[in-house]
């Protein structure tokens, strides 16, 4: 089982395109921070919190000298208070980051913290036969729809057309 810490951004995205319930199937033993909790809209905590209650998600309330740590340890100031934590915990707890922000995953690399993104998800949701391929194709129309990030950013976008492509033979173009 992979530890992982999960950051807002990641548990927004599965949220609005329906695949928090797949996401909590996969072999992975989930963490984040009550910092990363506060980011959410109540209704995206809500849908966590099935979850907390069956402990497939732990959510850690650091303490003072942890926020020391946090402080002491100079993150990115582009970086949300959620994202510090979520790196700090990281690396206390020895886990891979996931995350669909590139500049939390830039900052985990420069940390030597493993990371990955959205698309990660959807590859272990496939290989672990907990998506099938037309399901995954319609979260992936999903995505381009609701989300401007993977319409507007080039390399999503391709890595995102690139998968499109795959679905049925379609080939769609954002």
């Amino acid at each position: 089982m992979k530890i992982v810490v999960s950051d807002a951004c990641l548990f927004i995205d599965l949220h609005t395109i329906d695949l928090t319930d797949h996401f909590f199937l996969l072999d992975l033993e989930v963490h984040t921070t009550v910092d990363v909790l506060a980011d959410l809209r109540e209704e995206q905590r809500r849908a966590l919190q099935p979850f907390r209650e069956r402990q497939s998600l732990t959510a850690h309330n650091l303490d003072e000298a942890d926020r020391e740590a946090i402080t002491a340890s100079k993150y990115p100031g582009n970086l949300c208070i959620g994202d510090h934590t979520s790196l700090y915990l990281a690396e206390k707890i020895d886990a891979k980051i996931l995350s669909s922000e590139r500049v939390l995953r830039s900052a985990a690399g420069t940390r030597a913290i493993e990371s990955h993104g959205l698309f990660w998800i959807f590859d272990q949701l496939g290989a672990a036969s907990i998506l099938s391929h037309p399901l995954a194709c319609q979260k992936l129309k999903e995505l381009m729809i609701c989300n401007a990030i993977y319409r507007n950013n080039p390399k999503l976008s391709v890595e995102l057309n690139g998968r499109l492509k795959k679905c049925d033979g379609e080939v769609t173009q954002l």
